[in-house]
Parts: structure tokens; C-alpha cells; sequence
């Protein structure tokens, strides 16, 4: 092989998407990739452009976006190791565009190589079409989440078979209410004919209901982190997360005889702070051979970025060039993940019910919804009994201007009372931001307590959850610790996980502190360096001593 052929070679080996082949057929794949230079700014294709050819990057970073009318909007930032290219499992055109950031090096396979390439080795396959549609997924959803420098490998949800499972019972029940639809009509039994409309009504409810509570909940791979998204609609909004380079380690639990069938487990991925549990989804041993891949990648980057900014430092101290040395890549990517808060208007209604929300970097969470029903129930009650007395009375023609505006006042006055504890319900809430956690409590048109702490001085967290309604609606209070004062994060929901996203925001604003004590150090060793450096150079100005030869002379 040629030198550029055992670059090339070296650089595949340390690519996860080729594990599985051996020092002889990497060799001979590494023979089939030709090199590709790219000045910055320039394209690699764009959308509509036949997708004739494979893409690893060897240097440099690419760009991905997306046409939004007049508008692009990036959804993915590419870094070494990274391949691109792989939509042409899924069309025959690209789906996006790909532009180089800088002076960019890649290598590339053509089409008909790759799929000769694929068809030897499948497992190659379901990672190159896996990552195809998770991408796809990713430019037609648009996740705030997801940061412009960060790519998505994979993107799976839940097994199909509990989506199953779960709509078995509401389709039972409509088949049932159909029938009973049909016989009702030609019986032109008018009482069951509504019975089994409203029927057949509730259960296509409640089985689209299912289907997008299923739909909603997803587990992440990027090139920077793993996720777990969960949503209820109008109630919940969790996302889990960890950076690739804190995970600890990664376990599957697997289940025998017919699960086994279907290829689902549980990936439990460990970190300094917890667990993410990612249950039931669909091949998890392909999500433990991405997560792994990615992180020896992240690991290997890491290093290097750290060495290349050393050297960075090292000669500015030295007066080699006059270049700042450029923010850490690592560090980018902890600040390059930040969502775009939304607009004002629209949050009245984004927020409405629910119970826990994330704003940009800020989590927020309420009491548990039974809060608030224990606070409007009787309320409730009362304008569901005032409403049948108005219509009544409407019905009657007993209303008049005075029963009228007697009525309508009653009502006004109980409608009140209800606004009134839904707003004071609403504003109790508890916030953890990157770097501190706070509790407010304001009451409506009255007073606002504000309580605050750093996450830094927080000593330990507890949660518990009390009573047979916190155990089957999973809600309780989180006990934090700070020095001799305890914060507590009354019946908010799901109380284990309110415990493990402070403890996560703890974790990442010690990584923080630890890059910019990093950052401190290599400026301490420059100076040193530096110091040396001068030191050695006025050493050589002075006059070599005599030597032994010159004195004999």
C-alpha cells in the first residue's frame, strides 16, 4: 500500500462503523477510497444532487443544513470520524446540503463500492441505514435540542410490539362499538346508537392518544452526548442526558424465548450521576455499539484537542505567531447545545399544565397536577352544578334580567375562586439553571418568596415519595441540602428524576470548573516553558570557557 493508503487504513480502524473487519479486508477497503480537498466555504453537494458517492471525514469539520424557504438552518456540524453520504440508502438524491467550515480532507467511496461493501457485511448496513433515518428524522422534526455542532447517529424509540399492546385494548373495545353501531341502526335503537357513537369516539381517542404517547417518547445518539426524551402532552416534558465522556459504562438486559424474537432490551447507560434507562427499544445492542464507538472516538479527540491547544499556548508564549489560542472543542461543546427560548405569547400556552418544562438551560417544574385538583375540585363541582341550573332554567323560561344577572354573578364569583388557585398553583414553582436552583412562591396579586443556592454548595439531595396517591401518580418532595439550610421541592413529579437533573447540572458545572482549572494550567506550564526558554537563550550568549585543546596549544 501507499503512504496515503496506510493513513487511511490507520483512520478506518478507529472508525466503529467498521469493528467488524479484520486487518486484511480494511486493507483492501481502504485501497477502494480516494481523497477529497475542500477549501472552506465550499460544497460537497446540495440538496437535489444525485447521491452517488460515501463520505468519511479524515480533517476538518462539514456543515449540514437544510433549505427553509429563503433560508438554511444547520442542524448538524460533522468532526473527524464522522461519515456522511449515507441518504443514498434511502433515495437516489441527497436530502441535504453538505459545506466544508474550513480546509477540509475527506475520503471517498463510490456508490456501487459501497453497497458491494454493504452487502458483505449487513451489520455495516444497519448502522449506515440506521444513521440514514435517524438523521432524516432529525432535519423533518427540527429538535430545539439538538446543537448546530453536533451530529445524530441514531434516533429509536420502543419496541413496535408494546405500541401494539397498548392500542389492543382500545381497538377491542371499537370493534365492539361498531358492532353494536351496526345493530343499533338496523334495530333503530336510538339509545344505543348514541352509546356506541360516543363509543367508537372515545376509543379512537384514546387509541390515538396511545400512538402519540408512544411516538413521543425516543432515545438519542450524537456525536456529543445520549438522551432520553420523554413527553406527555400538555403535562410532562423530561429529557435525560449525558455527555459521551462522562458515561461510566453501558449494560443490556436482554429477556429470553419470544423477547428475545423480537430483538428489544434495555440499555442502562451509567454516569457519575445515575442511570439513563433506555427500556424496551428495538436492537440495543447497536445503541451499546454506538454509544461505545463514539465515545472511544470523543476520547481520542479529546487528547488530541488538548495537545493541539498546548502547542497553541506554548507558541503564542514563545512569540512564534501572535494567534490566540481557539476555545476548546470539548468546551464548545457544553455551551453549543442551548435552546432558543420561545416567545412570551406563545409560552402561555405551551406551559399551560404542565409540570415540568425546560426554557434554554433552564428546567422548571410545578406540583404534581393532584395539587392542583385537590385545590379546585370543590370549585369545580360547583360551576358543573351551576351550568345544569343554567340550563334549566334556560330550558324552563324561568330566566329574566334578574335571575340572569344574580346567576351569572354566583358564577363569576366561583369562577374566581377557581382562576384564583389555578395562577397561585401555576406560580409555585422550583427552577434549576446551569450554575443555581431556586424556589419562588407568589401569590396571586400578593407577595413573591424567592429562595436561591449555588449548585456547588449543595451537600447531598434526597427524594422520597409518601402515601398510596404519591405511589400511584409517582410524585413526592426532593430534599436538597446546602450547608445548614434544606431546600424543598414539594410534590413535584417523578421525583427520582428531579433529583437526577440537579445532580447532573452538578456534575456538569464541576466538568466546567475542572476545564477552566485545565485552562489555568496550561497557562501555568507556558509561562514556565517560556521562562526556560529566555533563560536558555541569555545561557547561550555568553562565551563558550576555553577548552582543554586551545590551552594546550
Amino acid at each position: 500500500m501507499s503512504d496515503e493508503q496506510v493513513g487511511i487504513f490507520d483512520f478506518l480502524k478507529k472508525i466503529f462503523l467498521f469493528h467488524e473487519l479484520d486487518d486484511w479486508k480494511l486493507s483492501r477497503l481502504a485501497s477502494e477510497f480516494d481523497v477529497v480537498r475542500l477549501a472552506a466555504g465550499e460544497k460537497l453537494y446540495t440538496e437535489g444532487e444525485p447521491a452517488d458517492n460515501f463520505y468519511i471525514l479524515l480533517s476538518g469539520n462539514i456543515l449540514l443544513s437544510t433549505a427553509q424557504g429563503k433560508k438554511r438552518r444547520q442542524y448538524g456540524k460533522l468532526i473527524p470520524g464522522d461519515f456522511l453520504g449515507e441518504d443514498l440508502l434511502i433515495g437516489n438524491s441527497r436530502r441535504e446540503q453538505a459545506v466544508s467550515a474550513n480546509d477540509t480532507i475527506i475520503i471517498r467511496l463510490q456508490k456501487e463500492k459501497f453497497l458491494i461493501l454493504l452487502e458483505e457485511f449487513p451489520d455495516i448496513r444497519t448502522i449506515a441505514l440506521t444513521t440514514a433515518r435517524s438523521r432524516q428524522s432529525a432535519r423533518k422534526n427540527q429538535y430545539k435540542w439538538l446543537g448546530e455542532d453536533e451530529a445524530v447517529y441514531l434516533i429509536v424509540r420502543k419496541h413496535e410490539i408494546f405500541l401494539f399492546l397498548k392500542l389492543l385494548l382500545p381497538i377491542v373495545f371499537m370493534i365492539a362499538f361498531v358492532l353494536l353501531f351496526g345493530w343499533s341502526i338496523r334495530t333503530s335503537n336510538t339509545t344505543f346508537i348514541g352509546i356506541s357513537g360516543i363509543g367508537v369516539a372515545v376509543s379512537l381517542i384514546i387509541g390515538i392518544w396511545v400512538w402519540l404517547d408512544w411516538g413521543n417518547d425516543f432515545y438519542v445518539v450524537t456525536s456529543r452526548r445520549v438522551l432520553s426524551v420523554e413527553k406527555v402532552i400538555l403535562l410532562f416534558d423530561s429529557r435525560q442526558e449525558a455527555p459521551l465522556s462522562t458515561i461510566l459504562s453501558t449494560n443490556v438486559h436482554t429477556y429470553p424465548s419470544l423477547r428475545q424474537f423480537f430483538d428489544y432490551g434495555t440499555v442502562v447507560v451509567n454516569t457519575y450521576t445515575g442511570a439513563i434507562q433506555m427500556r424496551r427499544i428495538r436492537t440495543p445492542g447497536l445503541m451499546v455499539a454506538y454509544i461505545n464507538g463514539l465515545q472511544t472516538r470523543m476520547c481520542e479527540l479529546k487528547k488530541q484537542d488538548e495537545n493541539e491547544t498546548m502547542e497553541v499556548v506554548i507558541r503564542q508564549r514563545l512569540g512564534l505567531f501572535d494567534e490566540k489560542p481557539a476555545q476548546s472543542k470539548t468546551a464548545a461543546a457544553i455551551t453549543s447545545t442551548r435552546e432558543k427560548k420561545p416567545v412570551a405569547f406563545g409560552k402561555l400556552f405551551t406551559d399551560f399544565l404542565k409540570i415540568r418544562y425546560e426554557e434554554g438551560d433552564k428546567i422548571t417544574y410545578r406540583k404534581h397536577w393532584f395539587v392542583l385538583f385537590k385545590k379546585i375540585w370543590l370549585q369545580s363541582l360547583v360551576i358543573a352544578g351551576l351550568i345544569i341550573v343554567l340550563y334549566y332554567f334556560f330550558q324552563s323560561s324561568l330566566m329574566n334580567i334578574y335571575t340572569s344577572g344574580m346567576w351569572g354573578a354566583v358564577f363569576f364569583i366561583v369562577f374566581s375562586f377557581w382562576i384564583y388557585q389555578y395562577i397561585d398553583w401555576r406560580n409555585d414553582i422550583y427552577v434549576v439553571t446551569l450554575e443555581h436552583i431556586f424556589d419562588i412562591e407568589r401569590k396571586p396579586l400578593g407577595r413573591e418568596d424567592k429562595k436561591s443556592a449555588s449548585l456547588e454548595n449543595i451537600l447531598s439531595l434526597e427524594q422520597s415519595r409518601v402515601g398510596i396517591f404519591g405511589l400511584m401518580f409517582n410524585y413526592g418532595t426532593v430534599t436538597i441540602n446546602v450547608g445548614t439550610e434544606k431546600f424543598l421541592f414539594y410534590n413535584v413529579y417523578n421525583p427520582a428524576q428531579v433529583q437526577y437533573d440537579i445532580f447532573n447540572r452538578m456534575s456538569n458545572l464541576r466538568q466546567r470548573k475542572e476545564q477552566i482549572e485545565a485552562a489555568k494550567e496550561r497557562e501555568r506550564i507556558a509561562d514556565w516553558i517560556a521562562i526556560y526558554h529566555k533563560q536558555a537563550g541569555f545561557t547561550g550568549e555568553i562565551e563558550d570557557p576555553p577548552r582543554n585543546d586551545r590551552i594546550s596549544e
